[in-house]
């Protein structure tokens, strides 16, 4: 009676504390089992902690005690989520390379736009502004820092605060804006032209070397055209991707320029600290169907980093989507307090603040082909 007692206690406290899933394996209920065998790890409570992969045999399962010593012996299955940063590696035979041979996340989209780094003369593009205001409006292009080739052929940056836009094939043409308001940008899907930048994965490989502070990032942004306080800030929409000096990861939603903030919170310690080290950096963004009942179209956010810069093995560290209900100063431009940024921009900007030297290289945008799920 006191064994049978006793079997019974332990049966409440299964039921109790354990994942339904576990009890395939009690040999009373073995729905499932198969599945359930070949995604649970059985760690063996011995004196060196070791671990190895074990598969229950018919003979095992004749034994209630057997089973229930594996079950609380198992750790979670592999299914469920760790407490572990996830990584992601990019199938290069997929979905290809891009012009400097760099995996690409998201297939570039048939005839979509594209625009990469002039290597040999960066200066010399004309989609390519660097911290020039003037080319806005066709003046000089010269850039207003100083930008040297390494003997590697990379680039060498030596300013505090860096801003470079690339432009699609159009241009930037203030003149073809014909609205700033928000809620007829998301009814007519574009700022300035129908191949403006909006569904796009922005990379850019860096080596920060010094100056700025642990609290400041590179930032990649898209969606928008110049940020100035020009037509309210209305121009200066964004969503933006940062990576931080010191490892860390968020997003930031600019409705207006240069109040109309929000970001996200900050993952803490993504990667090690970034000085001394080349880097691989992605921003993601693309609108998702519409799912909602009203029709409401999402965006979907994505921060990637190429850890060892081998151009391959890259690490999706962060990623946000837009549902509505982030922000709140959207009707300053004629949207909704909580406008979502469907529309696409001229521009898309690669900024950094404090860091008073960087080198760069490889740097792209190009329109994507978003996944139908």
């Amino acid at each position: 009676m006191t064994i049978i007692i006793l079997a019974i206690s332990v049966y409440v406290i299964l039921v109790a504390y354990l994942p339904n899933i576990s009890f395939s394996q009690l040999p009373f209920l073995t729905a499932g089992r198969s599945s359930i065998e070949k995604n649970h790890m059985i760690i063996h409570g011995n004196n060196n902690n070791s671990s190895s992969n074990h598969s229950l045999s018919s003979g095992e399962t004749n034994s209630f005690w057997y089973s229930l010593n594996k079950i609380i012996n198992t750790t979670k299955p592999k299914s469920l989520p760790l407490q572990t940063k996830p990584t992601e590696v990019t199938n290069v035979s997929q979905k290809g390379v891009d012009k400097f041979g760099i995996a690409m996340l998201y297939p570039t989209k048939p005839n979509g736009e594209q625009w990469y780094m002039n290597m040999s003369s960066p200066t010399s593009d004309p989609r390519f502004n660097l911290n020039n205001p003037y080319k806005h409006v066709g003046k000089s292009s010269v850039s207003r820092f100083n930008f040297n080739k390494n003997p590697d052929g990379s680039w060498n940056l030596t300013s505090p605060k860096v801003r470079m836009e690339a432009y699609t094939s159009t241009g930037y043409n203030q003149s073809k804006m014909t609205t700033y308001n928000q809620s007829e940008l998301a009814a007519k899907g574009y700022m300035q032209s129908p191949n403006d930048w909006k569904n796009v994965e922005m990379t850019g490989y860096l080596k920060y070397i010094g100056g700025g502070k642990v609290d400041e990032n590179f930032d990649w942004y898209a969606r928008g055209g110049i940020h100035t306080d020009a037509n309210k800030g209305c121009e200066g929409t964004a969503y933006k991707g940062n990576l931080y000096y010191s490892g860390n990861s968020d997003f930031g939603k600019e409705q207006w320029h240069e109040n109309g903030f929000v970001s996200t919170d900050t993952k803490i310690n993504v990667t090690s600290p970034l000085k001394g080290k080349w880097i691989g950096f992605k921003l993601v963004m693309y609108n998702l169907s519409p799912t909602l009942k009203n029709g409401t179209i999402s965006v979907k956010l994505e921060n990637w980093i190429n850890e060892n810069a081998d151009g391959k093995t890259w690490k999706k560290i962060d990623e946000k989507t837009d549902n509505g209900g982030w922000g709140k100063d959207g009707e300053r431009c004629g949207g909704l307090p909580d406008q979502i940024i469907t529309w696409g921009g001229p521009i898309a900007t690669f900024r950094w603040d404090g860091a008073n030297e960087v080198d760069i290289k490889n740097f792209s945008v190009r329109e994507i082909q978003p996944p139908t799920k």
